[in-house]
Formats: C-alpha cells, structure tokens, sequence
C-alpha cells in the first residue's frame, strides 16, 4: 500500500473516463463542475422502479 501511494503522489494520477448511471437531469449537472470537460449521454432508457 505505502509503494503505491509513493508512486501516486510522485507521479500523479491521470483520469481518461468514467462511466456513470443515473437519471439524465443530474448527470447533466455535472457540466457546472469545473473538472468535467465532456459529457456524453449514451443510451437512455426508461426504469420501472416499483419492481
């Protein structure tokens, strides 16, 4: 554990992408965050949640 954090802190950490679920009106909040730069919303679907 220590190895990796040395490794970390000395070198960084780099994010290309993420995925994220959820309903689209908040996801599309997220574009107010200063540290998101793209947003693509992919496939939309409609959920039963009573099941």
């Amino acid at each position: 554990m220590e190895e990796s954090l040395s490794y970390i802190e000395k070198n960084g950490v780099q994010l290309y992408g993420v995925v994220v679920t959820g309903p689209v009106k908040e996801l599309l909040e997220l574009q107010e965050d200063a540290w998101i730069s793209h947003i693509r919303i992919g496939e939309v679907r409609l959920w039963n949640w009573r099941d």
